[in-house]
């Protein structure tokens, strides 16, 4: 828990910190004009829900087959046609209202569905994708993977504009600021476990020895942070008491990691209690984390939190990159920045989060410690990424 004490100084600093941003902030519109996601031109719609039905057992060619449902929320009136993002993806047909559509447009890249009775504002539609392919990889991290064993995604593409990436596996608009709640639908084969964001509704057995997982997420979110993870997976179920009542805890790891995970995720309840002290209530329906055989880092999935399994490995380190990813809860998933140009916003704070964690269990020396090394780390690391300086 955080003191007081501790509490009123972090908060004097924040506002300290904050008086010449906010001043700024309202001189913005003169001196910034908003920009938009490049491809994100206004579309005139909102996804207000997704239901993503999706196949993942074709291991042996690194395919995705199934739909997903769309209910879309028009924003002017005479709209006459849906434009959709989804990448390199085979679309087998679509439907509106489950009446079949008969001519579309789809360059790989941009999905438009012509209306055959235009859209007034606030009517909306149920659009039904069905498709299948090899979703891709950002080529420089995240995207969606494939191993032998396992199947997941990174909801960013750092190569790639924008930022989000829900468009690798499934149509939708991918900015930061289009939020929807989500259904999703995932058949593995029997030794397999799907997991995404929001609460485990059912598991359906089939006689082909498949079964299918049913997720829920009541809140809305961006699609960056919408995610599965499909593999032989262990659970760690818990339940903690946050200030608004219980939290469900779900944490999934390899089998072989059980033992490990269960210490390095000890002190999940003092997370809870140290950043809810900080920055009010934990407002989503669960927490949760898995771990993906991913080569480094971790994807603040929203009550999914996938993490690099190698991090429960090491002895150092592995916990900062656990609260960080956590902070996002607060930051970057309930606060959303607006632009890939603003992800700064969402990991600043996040890494902050870092130096404020260790000062709330040890101190304001391990505070000043953490941001010492920090410091040096930039100023270190900075002036090789930005010149190439040897």
């Amino acid at each position: 828990m955080v003191g007081s004490q501790q509490y009123r100084r972090w908060k004097e600093l924040v506002i300290n910190a904050l008086i010449p941003l906010v001043s700024l902030g309202l001189m913005a519109p003169m001196l910034f004009p908003v920009q938009m996601e490049p491809g994100t031109t206004p579309r005139g719609i909102d996804i207000l829900h997704y239901t993503i039905v999706l196949d993942i057992r074709n291991f042996n060619e690194n395919e995705i087959a199934g739909h997903t449902d769309l209910q879309i929320l028009s924003l002017r009136n005479q709209l006459k046609e849906l434009n959709l993002d989804l990448l390199s993806m085979e679309v087998d047909s679509i439907w509106i209202d489950e009446v079949p559509v008969d001519t579309y447009q789809y360059d790989g890249n941009r999905l438009v569905i012509p209306l055959k009775t235009p859209l007034n504002s606030g009517q909306s539609v149920l659009v039904s994708v069905f498709y299948h392919g090899k979703p891709v990889r950002d080529p420089f991290w995240g995207g969606f993977y494939f191993t032998s064993d396992y199947a997941y995604n990174m909801g960013v593409g750092m190569g790639s504009e924008p930022h989000p990436f829900g468009r690798c596996w499934y149509p939708c608009i991918d900015s930061f600021t289009d939020r929807a709640s989500y259904d999703y639908f995932i058949t593995v084969d029997s030794n397999h476990t799907a997991i995404c964001p929001g609460s485990l509704e059912e598991i359906i057995d089939h006689e082909d020895h498949t079964r299918t997982f049913y997720w829920s997420l009541n809140a809305t979110i961006p699609t960056y942070l919408s995610s599965v993870a499909v593999g032989d997976y262990v659970g760690i179920f818990d339940t903690l008491t946050g200030v608004s009542g219980k939290v469900p805890v779900m944490i999934y790891v390899f089998p072989e990691d059980r033992m490990r995970a269960e210490v390095v995720f000890s002190d999940l309840g003092q997370w809870l209690d140290v950043f809810e002290s900080m920055f009010g209530p934990y407002r989503w329906e669960k927490i949760g984390f898995v771990a993906v055989p991913f080569r480094g880092g971790a994807m603040e999935h929203a009550t999914a939190v996938s993490f690099s399994s190698q991090a429960l490995q090491e002895d150092d380190g592995s916990q900062d990159l656990l609260v960080h990813e956590f902070a996002h809860s607060w930051f970057g998933n309930l606060v959303t920045c607006a632009t890939s140009g603003d992800m700064w916003l969402n990991e600043g704070w996040a890494s902050y989060c870092e130096a404020l964690y260790h000062e709330a269990v040890s101190g304001t020396g391990a505070f000043k410690q953490f941001m010492r090394a920090n410091h040096l780390s930039v100023l270190q690391g900075v002036p090789k990424i930005d010149h190439n300086i040897p």
